[in-house]
């Protein structure tokens, strides 16, 4: 994957944690939560919660393919809003999808670089949860 050089090693410790069958949570360095989570304050950001909620809603009644829909969309809305590509990769995870999976980590990593380390910090708080 393209990009990871500029990760840090609490992000890769992340990254291992979910792609590696045989990590365990207590690999991940915890340097505990040096960022605020960004409240949904912009009409987009309220959008696009709204159809993650949606998406998410779908996924719990096994309704994978319209929910996969619906997150795509609320990424689409708000593509800076962390919490959506962790609802998408956890229904990649649902579908056994984890070549999605790889791909929304590299699209992540391009949407985040240029050191926007409180993105990722964001997500990967969200994908440990």
């Amino acid at each position: 994957m393209a990009g990871l050089e500029n990760l840090s090693e609490r992000d890769r410790a992340v990254l291992r944690s979910i792609f590696d069958p045989t990590a365990t949570i207590g690999d991940v360095v915890d340097d505990g939560d040096s960022f605020e989570d960004d409240e949904d304050t912009t009409d987009a950001d309220k959008k696009s919660k709204e159809l993650c909620l949606q998406g998410v809603q779908l996924a719990e009644a096994n309704k994978l393919d319209d929910a996969l829909e619906f997150l795509n969309k609320g990424i689409d809305v708000a593509p800076e809003r962390a919490p959506g590509y962790n609802d998408r990769a956890q229904l990649f995870r649902l579908m056994k999808r984890d070549d999605g999976t790889y791909g929304l980590i590299n699209n992540f990593i391009r949407v985040f670089k240029n050191g926007k380390t409180k993105g990722v910090d964001r997500v990967t708080k969200y994908f440990l949860l």
